[in-house]
């Protein structure tokens, strides 16, 4: 079995829950944009640094993804595929 050994200290004191409040708000995916960089947009311009996106409708171009993987060189405990 592989082992990862984190660096450095341990923090003292985990951050165990932090408050968090949101709101409702639309605003549509700039086309020719990545999906991800299209909704970055979105948020940012409404104050947010992150958020959760419901996508009502709309066509998408292709998909690429990647799959969890052994490590090529064995350095890694957790590595991903090449890109499908």
């Amino acid at each position: 079995m592989r082992r990862v050994e984190q660096p450095g200290p341990p923090a003292p004191e985990r951050i165990q829950w932090v408050e968090g409040r949101g709101r409702a708000f639309a605003f549509t995916l700039q086309a020719g944009v990545p999906l991800l960089e299209a909704a970055r947009r979105g948020f940012a311009e409404a104050g947010f640094a992150s958020g959760t996106l419901n996508i009502q409708s709309g066509a998408l171009g292709p998909f690429a993804y990647v799959m969890p993987a052994l490590s090529k060189t064995g350095e890694n405990a957790a590595f991903y595929s090449d890109i499908f």
